[in-house]
């Protein structure tokens, strides 16, 4: 990349010696007149990334919102089956001792009916 504050340049001849011009008062005040754009392009050329940063932050804070929601949502529903499984359980040995009296009442029934 050439340096181009400097007002002169230099071209490498075939012998391998450095050749040097001098720049013209035109081409240094256009170099001057384009500092403005330069510094403009810089500007937007750097805003562009930044935009682009704030969007993708904003991104990942609502994937982290999603995510915090479904590990709790996630949790909540471990808790509530662990709830459903002891009720079951509860309920399996409530239908075991009503089906146990169940058959007994059903027996006395035969007895008294004899």
């Amino acid at each position: 990349m050439k340096d181009r504050s400097s007002p002169s340049t230099g071209t490498q001849t075939d012998d391998g010696n450095l050749e040097l011009g001098m720049k013209s008062k035109s081409e240094i005040g256009a170099h001057l007149d384009d500092q403005p754009k330069g510094t403009l392009k810089k500007l937007v050329y750097g805003a562009k990334p930044k935009a682009s940063l704030a969007t993708l932050e904003g991104d990942r804070n609502q994937n982290c919102t999603l995510l915090s929601e479904v590990e709790k949502t996630k949790e909540d529903l471990t808790e509530h089956i662990k709830s459903l499984k002891t009720e079951q359980a509860s309920l399996q040995s409530e239908n075991t001792q009503l089906e146990s009296e169940n058959e007994y009442l059903q027996q006395k029934f035969k007895v008294m009916m004899e």
